[in-house]
């Protein structure tokens, strides 16, 4: 890494982390790997993370929840339920 991108990276992680966990876990596991590549506190990014996955499992049942009524659901759900319920167990492990 060159001397400006470890410069960047120490001054730049806080503004990153201010703002709070957005729930898109790839993203949030990169922030908090700036923080703890820029110096930052671990617990610090494990709290963010922690974060993260809350609002995944909160976004879940909005993401389960489908309108009945539409004939095209039952096929979707085939697709969407096995992914919400393992994405839920990977969350609460």
């Amino acid at each position: 890494m060159s001397a400006s991108g470890k410069r960047l990276l120490e001054d730049g992680w806080q503004t990153l982390i201010d703002p709070g966990p957005t729930g898109d876990l790839d993203s949030d596991l990169r922030v908090a790997l700036g923080v703890m590549w820029g110096g930052g506190d671990q617990w610090l990014a494990a709290g963010f993370l922690m974060g993260s996955a809350d609002k995944k499992l909160e976004a879940i049942p909005v993401v389960g929840a489908t309108d009945h009524t539409d004939p095209v659901v039952p096929l979707a759900r085939r697709f969407t339920d096995p992914q919400v319920r393992t994405m839920k167990a990977l969350l609460e492990a």
